[in-house]
């Protein structure tokens, strides 16, 4: 299996896992993730790391739970994992747009 260009979520055993995105698509593969899951799961990994960033670690910490979470890479620059951890969970928990009537089934 090739590096990663979208987050997964696997729930197994009822816990939301993330697989981080390698390269340059990290928000692109966020936005993926976001439109690509159910509504439901993508809250609870919002909420999740919400809960994350709520235990005012350093960001030693942050790291070592960002590796926890399967994070391969580095967060972007100028980011720190705290820092990219915010923007990821502040664009999961964004409202989603939804426009037009549903798509048609083929």
């Amino acid at each position: 299996m090739g590096p990663s260009t979208s987050l997964e979520s696997r729930t197994g055993d009822g816990a939301a896992k993330v697989r981080w995105p390698h390269g340059e698509r990290r928000d692109a593969a966020v936005d993926d993730y976001r439109g690509g899951t159910e509504p439901r799961l993508v809250a609870r990994v919002a909420g999740e790391l919400h809960e994350l960033l709520a235990l005012d670690l350093d960001e030693s910490g942050y790291a070592l739970a960002v590796a926890e979470l399967g994070m391969e890479v580095d967060p972007p620059a100028p980011y720190a994992p705290s820092g990219w951890l915010a923007r990821v969970a502040e664009r999961l928990a964004a409202p989603r747009a939804d426009y037009g009537p549903p798509a048609a089934a083929d």
